[in-house]
């Protein structure tokens, strides 16, 4: 009975709640579906995981130490029960970039194995040789990497990154993947933003340790279990045991080792320290006498030595005052012309778009009036009523009351343009008034700097003259400018046009080589040096970078516009700024000097020129030197030759020589074609005058080092012009190990790229 009743009562609520027990109903199907689906597809994923793990020969345990690995430690490692394969690893975290690009990444570079966690190749092939690389395929789609690119690694402490790796630079050859990586995340790190953004793979020879800073070991019978099974997590955990178990006295071996090898190296120099010490005493002792003697003669001329030193510290720092006053002003009043230029160029916009408007309101007019005549008509000839035509004429005069405004706004906007044109006339003539009173006042060679623009007009005009040839390339960079600008407007392709004003690289490139550091270091003019270096470089990245791109989007437009206006604007620098203060500064044995250091610059867009009283000069003055030298014999440790012998031996090898002293003073190049340009007017230059502002703190961090026994070597690996060029810079130091300078030395090894090739 009360069964029943139940069943009926059961009944009574499904049937009056029939659609809500339905969508419980279903719930309750899908919620166990999902539930079996899950328990199904995971054991699937451990499967298809185990495999990649086999096939890939994972490692199951990593074992990593503060003081590396030795081979020692990897043989007592080898002997344990439980362990299978071994094989040991380097890796280290750098930073790396893109060649040309300027985004560093933190990655771990990690050295080829052969047994165990192989990569999965994706693209390419693995590294078979020194500056080959393997990228991770995460990181490749991130930063846009593909085979054939070049990375440039650094190490991102204060570190040097050669005691680590043989190379700095690396090709990529291949694209994978590893096993070792199930997700995104690449793991941590205590350079960059301190996390990893990927890995890199190379030969396990460009480590130039033979400790080892990883060993990968897998367990034994751990391969016929499957992967996150308890029967593999225990045949894991017996390795892991045995590892602890031997653990403290490996590290103990190691430890020992290190501190070996540290103390032989210090009994070593404590040897040459005393033996040195000895020598130095003696030297000491000989010295003492003869400062004895020489100071009595020293006390002498001192007095009068420093009363010269003053005077002339006190008229350099008055000519520095004085030139410093003078470009400040110069700096100043460009700077206004520029604003003024800018404004100018806003109130013609603003008043083409008045006339526009006024256009339109005229037109609009017309039409009014045109539409009032066609009422007039209609009611006449009674195709519409009276009120009809009431109704129009009254929208036609509303229409006229707008256009009334429209014309009181245009004629309002007018009167504002005609009162800006005004204020900016009167600018401008503030602007050279400044300007005049500026040329006119107390300065260093004030005649010389009143007549700049006139000097500059004549070298100019000059046939073959510097100056003459870079006015030529100025309009000929000035029109294929305008021509870009008119097929951008046009809609009109304008990528052969660009690529051809890259040549532009090779103007900048001269004034960077050739003026620039004469203004700076020989008349303390560092304006152009400091400011116009970097904007060239600026203007000259810029169109490499738009030329490597294809899809010719708005945003690729407004850049290259960006970068068409900052090289028009350079043009109008360099011929009203930078050209009249050479032409008033350089003697005319330095316009020769450049003239011929021109020569291994190659031709921007066809300019070549002859100039015939440079010629003539430079043809006579190597004739006298030659002249002077010829009978001249060297006597050398190791034999005898003529300096003509010297020179040509110095000419006939096959690499670029540049020698700088201890002064950091550019004292020799050899001669011929040379891949890193090297103009004579640099001799007797400080090295660092030679390198834009960007590059010189390298430059000095490297000489530093080799003064300071820091360093002996400094290799760099590099591809210009699609080949392999090995530049070395190495500290010269005589018998004694005293620093003389420094030899950088620039070596073609496209035939050693091809003899290995074979």
């Amino acid at each position: 009975m009360k069964k029943t009743a139940l069943h009926k009562d059961i009944y009574r609520t499904i049937t009056g709640t029939l659609p809500r027990f339905l969508s419980i109903f279903f719930i309750v199907v899908l919620g166990v579906a999902f539930y079996a689906g899950i328990r199904v597809t995971q054991k699937d994923m451990h499967i298809t995981a185990d495999h990649q793990f086999d096939d890939s020969k994972l490692m199951d345990v990593k074992v990593m130490g503060t003081l590396g690995i030795s081979k020692g430690n990897l043989e007592s490692i080898r002997k344990l029960s439980k362990s299978e394969d071994i094989e040991g690893g380097y890796s280290t975290d750098v930073i790396s970039k893109k060649q040309g690009s300027d985004d560093e990444h933190a990655v771990k570079v990690m050295a080829e194995t052969k047994k165990l966690n192989q990569m999965t190749i994706i693209k390419g092939t693995l590294p078979d040789k020194s500056g080959e690389c393997l990228v991770d395929e995460w990181y490749a789609s991130q930063n846009g990497l593909e085979v054939g690119d070049t990375l440039e690694l650094s190490s991102g402490t204060e570190d040097d990154l050669s005691d680590t790796l043989n190379d700095t630079t690396y090709k990529i050859t291949g694209i994978g993947r590893s096993a070792e990586y199930l997700s995104r995340s690449r793991g941590s790190t205590t350079i960059g933003t301190g996390t990893l953004s990927g890995f890199i793979v190379v030969e396990k020879s460009e480590f130039s340790s033979d400790i080892y800073t990883e060993v990968y070991i897998t367990a034994k019978g751990a391969k016929t279990e499957r992967a996150y099974s308890d029967a593999y997590d225990n045949k894991v955990k017996e390795l892991e045991e045995q590892l602890k178990s031997i653990s403290k006295e490996e590290n103990k071996k190691r430890l020992g080792s290190v501190q070996k090898e540290a103390q032989d190296k210090i009994a070593k120099k404590e040897r040459t320290f005393k033996k040195e010490r000895k020598k130095v005493l003696n030297k000491l002792d000989k010295a003492e006498k003869q400062l004895k003697d020489s100071r009595k003669k020293l006390d002498a001329s001192k007095s009068e030595l420093e009363q010269s030193r003053k005077k002339l510290a006190d008229a350099k720092a008055q000519i520095r005052t004085a030139k410093a006053q003078y470009q400040t002003g110069i700096k100043q009043i460009s700077s206004a012309r520029e604003q003024l230029k800018t404004q100018k160029q806003t109130i013609k916009t603003k008043s083409s778009q008045l006339d526009t408007q006024g256009a339109k309101v005229k037109e609009q007019e017309v039409q009014l009036e045109k539409k009032e005549q066609q009422i007039d008509q209609a009611l006449q000839a009674g195709a519409i009523s009276e009120q009809e035509a009431q109704a129009s004429l009254t929208q036609i005069n509303a229409g006229k009351q707008q256009i009334k405004k429209a014309k009181a706004q245009i004629s309002s906007g007018r009167k504002q343009l005609q009162a800006a044109q005004t204020k900016i006339a009167n600018a401008e003539k503030a602007v050279e008034e400044s300007l005049k009173k500026e040329e006119t006042s107390k300065k260093p060679m004030p005649d010389a700097y009143n007549q700049k623009h006139a000097t500059a007009k004549t070298l100019r005009e000059t046939v073959g003259h510097p100056m003459y040839r870079w006015a030529l390339e100025n309009e000929k960079i000035a029109a294929l400018i305008h021509e870009i600008q008119g097929d951008i407007e046009s809609g009109n392709d304008v990528g052969e046009k660009l690529s051809e004003l890259r040549q532009i690289s090779i103007h900048y490139a001269e004034k960077g080589d050739l003026v620039y550091p004469v203004l700076k270091v020989r008349y303390e003019i560092s304006g152009p040096s400091d400011v116009m270096w970097t904007v060239d470089d600026e203007i000259r990245d810029g169109l490499a970078a738009l030329d490597k791109i294809s899809d010719y989007d708005e945003e690729w437009m407004n850049r290259l516009q960006t970068v068409l206006k900052r090289a028009d604007e350079m043009i109008y620098k360099e011929n009203n700024i930078l050209y009249p203060i050479c032409a008033v500064n350089f003697s005319r044995e330095e316009w020769y000097g450049i003239y011929e250091d021109a020569k291994d610059y190659a031709p921007v867009f066809g300019v070549e020129m002859i100039w015939d009283e440079a010629e003539k000069y430079n043809t006579d003055k190597k004739a006298r030197t030659e002249a002077a030298l010829s009978d001249g014999e060297i006597i050398l440790g190791g034999g005898h030759m003529t300096v003509p012998q010297l020179e040509a031996l110095l000419n006939t090898l096959p690499i670029e020589i540049t020698f700088v002293d201890d002064n950091n003073i550019n004292r020799f190049f050899n001669e011929g074609p040379k891949v890193f340009k090297r103009p004579q007017m640099a001799i007797d230059r400080e090295v660092f005058s030679c390198h834009p502002p960007k590059i010189e703190p390298m430059v000095r961090a490297i000489l530093d080092d080799f003064r300071n026994n820091k360093r002996d070597r400094v290799p760099v690996w590099m591809e210009k012009n699609g080949k392999p060029f090995l530049v070395t810079y190495m500290a010269v130091r005589d018998k004694k190990g005293n620093y003389l300078g420094t030899v950088e030395v620039v070596q073609d090894m496209q035939f050693a790229k091809e003899h290995f090739e074979q």
